[in-house]
């Protein structure tokens, strides 16, 4: 599945005054995203959570085809693709 980004996702989400640009719209997103997928991470006893690599591995890239359909929507101005 290719993504077609939105035209300014390389922008920054926080535009900054200092020598850094910050975080650009994609990897907001796509933090925000895996930050609602690791409520979904189970826990063993104790309460400790049980996210091995292959997992947080599988969150990084669902939290990056989350990020990458929300710019695409936004490009599309909300509308659905005919």
């Amino acid at each position: 599945m290719e993504f077609k980004h939105c035209e300014d996702w390389e922008e920054p989400a926080f535009p900054t005054t200092g020598y850094t640009k910050g975080v650009n719209k994609r990897e907001y997103f796509a933090a925000l995203a895996m930050q609602g997928l690791l409520t979904r991470v189970p826990q063993r006893q104790g309460g400790e959570t049980d996210l091995g690599i292959l997992e947080a591995k599988r969150i990084a890239e669902e939290s990056l085809i989350m990020a990458d359909l929300l710019l695409e929507e936004l490009n599309n101005g909300g509308q659905d693709e005919k």
